[in-house]
């Protein structure tokens, strides 16, 4: 009966929820970091819904040494703040298309790895896009992360809504973007058919401003340890 869980999304018999997040923040961060972190959060509140004591905790991380390179620890109310956080950006999606809204997609660059999301009407997330771990090189290029980004993008929308992204918002200036249409091969490769647009404008919202700070990640779709059930298949005599 429904719901069905499926590769990390959650099917209804009249809507299907995206996959869910989980933040990736380590133990131990400089109070920089944690500044930009809470900079990010703090603008995003009012519409995520999130009150100050919820936050309290992480919060009282600021006090203390007043330099930049000083080290707080993260205690156990920090993490389960920041995991509420991404819970509730999680909520932020779709429960169903509207044929007048298009979608598009958006490259997000962030500190650890870029990420991509499908989107409408500025806030209606529809699902997040996310790199391998490992990348498939010693170097990985950022072009080269934002054309796997593009391809992941325009695959998974052919057959959530059979078209291409109406368009797709690139992190880089103008001069960075002619000059990769113009000489990048594997950029123009990604593009090969497109006939949506290119922009560098990001719509005008906080969310697209401080996605970036942001510390996420796609949760493990896999266990480390055996689940109950029969065993079907194995790697190993």
């Amino acid at each position: 009966t429904a719901p069905w869980n499926y590769l990390g999304c959650q099917i209804a018999q009249h809507k299907i929820r995206p996959q869910p997040l989980k933040p990736k923040v380590p133990d131990e961060m400089t109070l920089n970091d944690l500044q930009q972190l809470l900079g990010a959060i703090n603008w995003l509140r009012p519409v995520l819904g999130i009150t100050t004591e919820e936050l309290h905790p992480l919060f009282e991380l600021l006090k203390g040494d007043p330099a930049l390179t000083s080290v707080s620890v993260l205690t156990k109310e920090a993490h389960h703040a920041i995991q509420k956080y991404s819970e509730a950006i999680g909520q932020k999606h779709s429960w169903r298309r509207h044929p007048e809204l298009p979608i598009q997609l958006a490259l997000v660059a962030n500190k650890f790895k870029p990420f991509a999301v499908l989107f409408r009407d500025h806030l209606r997330l529809l699902e997040w896009l996310f790199l391998s771990h490992s990348p498939p090189k010693t170097v990985w290029r950022i072009t080269e992360m934002h054309s796997k980004l593009i391809i992941k993008g325009r695959e998974r929308l052919q057959p959530m809504d059979g078209c291409d992204p109406q368009t797709i918002y690139v992190p880089v200036t103008m001069d960075n973007l002619n000059l990769l249409v113009a000489e990048d091969v594997l950029f123009q490769t990604v593009l090969a058919g497109y006939t949506g647009q290119l922009s560098i404008h990001y719509p005008k919202h906080h969310l697209w401003a401080e996605n970036g700070n942001l510390p996420l990640t796609a949760a493990s779709r896999h266990q480390m340890q055996p689940v109950e059930g029969i065993t079907a298949l194995t790697n190993a005599s």
